[in-house]
């Protein structure tokens, strides 16, 4: 069959049949949301507390903007949000946040996150050492009935406090509508004194919230199972988590504070794919139910039977990686990374965070998230998980790359869905498969950690429409013929509850599953209101499920070809004139369902007589080419203008007169163009030279034919210089004084007609920084310099300071020495010659120092006038002194070297002789004294404990000092 325009196409679609309407998009991503914060303990932390940061993190699917503000103060902010990114607006406190003390009253505390294009928000709560994350729901996922879910708050005594007035279990509702009544039945006692199970209603307004806080005595302080409706079916924002608690409780420590948005009661599901947290040795699951008798299953078994609001807590070791939930009626399940001292590891990596683990029904496509991290928060590792169905694994992509199916395995206790679980950057990503996925991203710190949801979709799980066996959703249009009987059936979430179907013909039931007929071709509106004692807005029938049956003609289209003046005959039409284009349409019998009759419509497309002028062209190529296009065929041997004229028939049968002028072009030369560049290269026309010379080009001129283009290309170089100047003082560069500190540029020409640019950057605010004095020992760990004692020479030393990274001594205005021992008898002369004066110093040493001296050395200039000190210092040594030789006396060691054990012989020497010995760095080792009466006097002398080395033996007697250099070997 031949295809006819897809203008027509198009209309007659539009035409023929009635638009589907689609279903509400209700998922973690939208246009509006709402949000607030509750108390985080550790803003009341007695070491390290005072502050609380709260943020909102944007990412966008396209570019948009928006404004995050709290509607009744008045505060507001601007964002732009890019795709593939985050945009983090910071909170205020006294905005959006509930202190300690804020709570069971209606406060102003209320976020609202507006934008032009669909975006996800997130939000985070950082106090000290106390840091978790949420995504936050839009207003269309947004429900009027919800049950809490809290973990088993802990009731640990505690030295502190701050933990003390904080251990309980807490919730946030967030009004989006005005007179709202918002009816609240606690599972424990609350702090303001609401008995447990007496239900209480509050009134509040758009942009009002009302922070519920447990009792912090007794131990009764888990507010799971709270039940929380509010009237008209107006939709409310819930948050619920601990303000803080241990994980699990019995570890009495690693507090933090934990919480996530709650799902309305209606997105809750049945099945359920949880899988670990990388790097803990367990997590723990909880499991919220909606309904009484309702049996939870883990992988295929019996786990335990939950009453209405009953929850169940149970640890998933790390090894088990996975399991697979399913449940008869809806519940909620969440899950609840431990503390870092469950993790056998005191204040180790990680602690208590909370998340939750969206049903399989609630699978999302694509998703942009973020990791979270804080300058007070340091987290170290980030990790995300996710699942899809088993025969899916090969379409996961992870920021535009695709995951190895390898990486995937199965899901404990149903094959049918399989995990992975990635350690991930610190950085903004993207999942996608197009079948859909659940994930979740959590970060573990020093003592931190967090975790959170990074989408979901949240549709109304409480009711499941099909009709003849076909899964639907509501506002649908689905066409079925008159007379064909059709089954509708709903399955429904509840325990208790009664239908009434209204077919849109006059015709109701109140059966389910039932089966209905429709006798008049038309469409119809098909409404299911369900009633239930269940509360919320399933109770009324403003919120009655509807969708459309079309039972009216369904219409089969063709189109065929004729000409024009002819008898069409064809698809059971015989021997109708035509003269333009027709449709033909008539009533026949279904082949699907010969009892329903179809409308066949034919559009002929009417072909004419006609004579038909063709213009081509062709390019000259230096020799004869043929022309052989459009029916003709001949030989062109030559630029110019040929003409020809066939005759044929057209695809209808129609003849037809067809010419042809067919247009030769010659290639075309163009004059050079000449072009001078300054620099390394130059692109002309799509191409890149890297050297000057003649270039031709072949380009495709306006008439598709070849023409040459000619570049005459000079090139020269265009330079970039720099230079530091670094000074105190004003700087003269060509001409001009700078007394500012920045960076100067200056155009030069260069001898080939190129710019180039010379930049200075100038530093007025030079501060001397010695850091080397010559022989030098930065560390001070030795001494600068070992001089010669001086009980027998006097010995000069020269010094210079300076600079070791920028030798910029010419900018220092002075330098000063001292000693920082006045009674130090030894001569300082600086050199006044050098620039800047005293830059060197002459040291004399005049006489023997026991103790170790200290010389002071201070930089000056304008910009450190209090000036830079450096300090080094010295000890005395006989290394280097010869032996004296200054009497008549004689003293000689037997033998030298020795190990220790010697002979001390002295001749000459009279009366009490003293007896000094130095090691090599002049330190007084030993002395004693002996006497002698002139003749040899020979004294055995012990150095064993000494180690080896060159030791200086100094005699002293009335005849003068004589000395004696002794090598120790052992």
């Amino acid at each position: 069959m031949k295809h006819i325009k897809s203008t027509i196409l198009v209309f007659l679609a539009f035409c023929l049949f009635s638009p589907t309407v689609l279903a509400q998009n209700t998922s973690t991503q939208g246009k509006e949301f709402w949000l607030s914060f509750m108390h985080n303990g550790f803003r009341d932390h007695t070491n390290g507390g005072g502050w609380v940061i709260n943020q909102v993190l944007i990412s966008a699917k396209r570019n948009c903007t928006g404004t995050v503000s709290n509607p009744l103060t008045g505060w507001s902010q601007e964002f732009n949000a890019r795709p593939n990114s985050i945009t983090t607006v910071e909170i205020p406190e006294t905005q959006g946040y509930h202190n300690q003390s804020t709570y069971e009253t209606i406060s102003q505390k209320a976020i609202k996150v507006e934008a032009n294009d669909t975006i996800s928000v997130y939000c985070t709560n950082i106090a000290y050492v106390s840091f978790d994350a949420s995504f936050v729901l839009p207003y269309e996922s947004l429900g009027d009935e919800y049950i809490i879910q809290s973990f088993d708050q802990s009731t640990s005594p505690y030295a502190n406090d701050y933990v003390l007035i904080n251990e309980t279990s807490a919730i946030v509702i967030v009004a989006t509508e005005n007179n709202t009544i918002v009816d609240i039945t606690p599972t424990c006692p609350t702090l303001g004194g609401h008995e447990a199970a007496q239900t209480f209603s509050i009134s509040m307004n758009a942009g009002e919230t009302y922070h519920l806080r447990s009792t912090r005595t007794g131990n009764s302080r888990d507010l799971s199972g709270t039940h929380i409706l509010a009237s008209d079916c107006k939709k409310i924002a819930v948050f619920n988590g601990n303000t803080l608690t241990c994980i699990p409780v019995t570890m009495g420590n690693g507090y933090d504070h934990v919480f996530e948005q709650a799902m309305p009661l209606r997105s809750w599901g049945k099945n359920f794919v949880v899988t670990g947290s990388m790097g803990r040795n367990r997590d723990f699951i909880k499991i919220t139910s909606s309904t009484d008798n309702n049996l939870i299953t883990k992988n295929g078994e019996e786990l335990v039977t939950l009453g209405y609001g009953q929850s169940y807590t149970f640890p998933m070791p790390e090894s088990e990686g996975s399991c697979f939930l399913q449940a008869e009626q809806p519940c909620a399940v969440y899950l609840f990374n431990n503390s870092s001292y469950d993790q056998n590891i005191n204040g180790g990596n990680g602690d208590p965070s909370m998340v939750w683990i969206a049903p399989v029904e609630q699978r999302i496509n694509n998703v942009t998230f973020s990791t979270f991290d804080h300058a007070n928060i340091n987290i170290e590792t980030h990790s995300v998980n996710i699942i899809v169905n088993t025969e899916d694994i090969d379409q996961v992509y992870f920021d535009g790359e695709l995951i190895s199916p390898n990486m995937f395995q199965p899901v404990n206790g149903n094959g049918e869905y399989s995990y992975t679980r990635m350690n991930i950057n610190h950085s903004v990503h993207q999942i996608t498969c197009e079948n859909g996925f659940n994930a979740h991203v959590y970060g573990f710190g020093h003592a931190k950690g967090y975790a959170y949801l990074v989408g979901s979709n949240a549709i109304d799980l409480s009711t499941k429409l099909t009709i003849n066996d076909l899964e639907i959703t509501s506002n649908e249009t689905f066409p079925y013929c008159a007379e064909e009987a059709i089954r509708f059936n709903a399955e429904i979430n509840y325990d208790e509850y009664a239908v009434l179907w209204d077919f849109g013909d006059g015709i109701t039931s109140t059966s389910n599953p039932t089966t209905h007929t429709y006798h008049n071709k038309d469409l119809f509106e098909v409404k299911l209101m369900v009633t239930t004692l269940q509360g919320g807005c399933l109770s009324s029938s403003s919120d009655t499920l509807k969708f459309y049956i079309d039972a009216r003609q369904q219409y089969i289209i063709e189109n065929d070809d004729a000409c024009s003046g002819q008898l069409y005959s064809g698809y059971g039409f015989t021997n109708i004139p035509v003269h333009h284009d027709t449709i033909l349409a008539r009533l026949q019998d279904n082949p699907v369902n010969p009892e329903c009759k179809d409308s066949l419509l034919v559009y002929v497309n009417v072909g004419a007589l006609y004579d038909i002028s063709i213009n081509d062209s062709r390019c000259w190529h230096g020799e004869p080419d043929v022309y052989n296009a459009n029916g003709f065929n001949f030989v062109y041997d030559s630029p110019g203008i040929f003409e020809h004229t066939i005759t044929h028939s057209s695809f209808e049968g129609c003849d037809s007169v067809v010419t042809l002028t067919l247009t030769v072009s010659d290639r075309v030369i163009g004059s050079p163009v000449d072009h001078h560049e300054c620099g390394n290269s130059y692109t002309w026309n799509g191409q890149t030279y890297y050297s000057p010379g003649v270039y031709e080009q072949v380009l495709t001129g306006p008439t598709g034919c070849d023409s040459v283009a000619i570049l005459n290309l000079t090139m020269g170089t265009s330079q970039t210089f720099e230079f530091d100047t670094i000074t105190c003082d004003s700087f003269i560069w060509d001409g001009i004084e700078y007394d500012l500190s920045g960076d100067y540029a200056r155009q030069y020409s260069t001898f080939d007609g190129c710019d180039s640019t010379v930049t200075m950057h100038l530093d007025l605010n030079y501060i001397p920084v010695p850091t080397e004095i010559y022989p030098a020992d930065l560390n001070n760990q030795t001494p600068h310099w070992v001089v010669t004692a001086t009980e027998f020479q006097v010995n000069s030393y020269d010094f210079v300071i300076w600079e070791t990274e920028h030798p910029y001594t010419c900018h220092w205005d002075s330098v000063t020495w001292q000693f920082e021992d006045p009674d130090v008898q030894w001569v300082l002369e600086p050199d006044s010659t050098t620039h800047p004066a005293g830059k060197r110093c002459r040291i004399y040493v005049l006489n023997h120092m026991e103790d170790t001296v200290w010389l002071d050395a201070t930089v000056y200039n304008r910009c450190a006038p209090q000036g830079i000190l450096l300090r080094y210092w010295f000890v005395c040594s006989y290394y280097g002194i010869e032996e004296q030789e200054e009497s008549t006396a004689d003293f000689s060691v037997v033998p030298n070297p020795n190990d220790g054990q010697m002979s001390l012989r002295f001749e000459k020497l009279t009366g009490r002789i003293d007896l000094k010995v130095y090691d090599i760095m002049g330190n007084l080792v030993d002395q004693l004294s002996t006497y002698s009466n002139g003749g040899p006097e020979i004294m055995q002398y012990d150095m064993k404990p000494h180690t080896e080395g060159i030791y200086f033996f100094v005699a002293i007697g009335k005849e003068g000092i004589v000395t004696k250099k002794v090598v120790i070997q052992k």
